[in-house]
């Protein structure tokens, strides 16, 4: 008998509605793996959140600022004063014991609480003045204010209340008196000259002169050279500053050059720009001078001004 081979593809001949079966099952465990996942990972999210929020945040204590301890020592500086009245009027003391000098100078107080000092001094005056003066005020005619004044120091005679006034005057002068000191006692403030470029910032200036072939140097070098030539385009004016003292230099306030020797700060009139400007590229301040002075027009007086028609030709350092 012929033995007849099979193919593959006729080993299992599966029903089409089982193979649709296997199909959909095998789409569908992945996708239920996934949401499995999905919701274990956001349960972690949410754990982990609620762990992170549910640690106390630690918050650091406040530093007192410089007016939170003037405060605080003020307290005390005004506690140990009253402290002195008291022993003076509760315990029968001498009235000069006390010396308000002598207790900021013990205590080394800075001059800067004088003034809070003093006006808590004067508040105490004010009322104590008050109480005296409402005195004479008949009882109908007061006030509800000028009543509780009275009442409030109606234990101390008329005597009593004008040597409490005398003593807290005497510590107000006190305090006066230390703050004027302490004032001169303080060092001086460090002097921080400006930069260059500050002094130079508003000077007013030509840039430059196409007709003249003339450039500017830059202002920032002005201050503190010894010597600057300008020349002035609209009315032709030619001008040499020397600094009064070499070592210092010229100096610049807004646009205005100062510490210039007024004697040789001189100017005169160009009659041939062009020519004169060519001489000036070259060669030192002396052999400039030289050049000036082969001018035969008339010289003035320079006033130190910058504006916008000069031009910084020469600077010398």
């Amino acid at each position: 008998m012929d033995e007849k081979k099979l193919k593959n593809d006729k080993l299992l001949d599966i029903p089409d509605f089982l193979r649709r079966l296997d199909e959909n099952r095998s789409e569908n465990v992945p996708e239920v793996a996934e949401h499995l996942i999905e919701e274990k990972t956001i349960e972690k999210e949410s754990t982990e959140s609620q762990a992170v929020e549910e640690k106390p945040v630690e918050e650091k204590p406040k530093r007192p600022s410089i007016q939170d301890r003037m405060r605080k020592r003020l307290m005390y500086i005004v506690g140990d004063i009253d402290d002195a009245f008291e022993n003076v009027w509760a315990r029968n003391e001498d009235p000069k014991k006390f010396k308000a000098y002598d207790y900021f100078n013990m205590n080394n107080i800075p001059g800067a609480f004088m003034k809070m000092v003093k006006l808590q001094v004067d508040m105490y005056i004010d009322e104590q003045s008050k109480g005296l003066q409402y005195r004479d005020i008949k009882p109908k005619e007061r006030t509800d204010e000028q009543q509780d004044y009275v009442e409030s120091f109606e234990s101390y005679s008329k005597v009593e209340m004008k040597q409490h006034i005398a003593w807290w005057e005497r510590v107000y002068k006190d305090c006066e008196l230390w703050e004027a000191n302490k004032k001169k006692q303080r060092k001086p403030r460090k002097y921080k000259p400006p930069s260059k470029e500050k002094m130079a910032a508003k000077v007013k200036y030509k840039p430059e002169d196409t007709d003249l072939k003339l450039v500017s140097e830059q202002p920032i070098n002005l201050p503190g050279c010894s010597a600057v030539i300008v020349f002035n385009t609209k009315n032709r004016k030619l001008g040499i500053y020397e600094a009064t003292h070499k070592h210092h230099g010229l100096t610049l306030k807004g646009t205005t050059l100062l510490n210039y020797d007024l004697s040789t700060a001189l100017q005169k009139t160009v009659r041939k720009p062009q020519e004169v400007m060519e001489k000036l590229h070259t060669g030192g301040l002396q052999a400039i001078k030289n050049t000036f002075n082969a001018l035969s027009t008339t010289e003035t007086k320079l006033n130190g001004r910058l504006n916008k028609e000069t031009v910084l030709v020469r600077i010398f350092q």
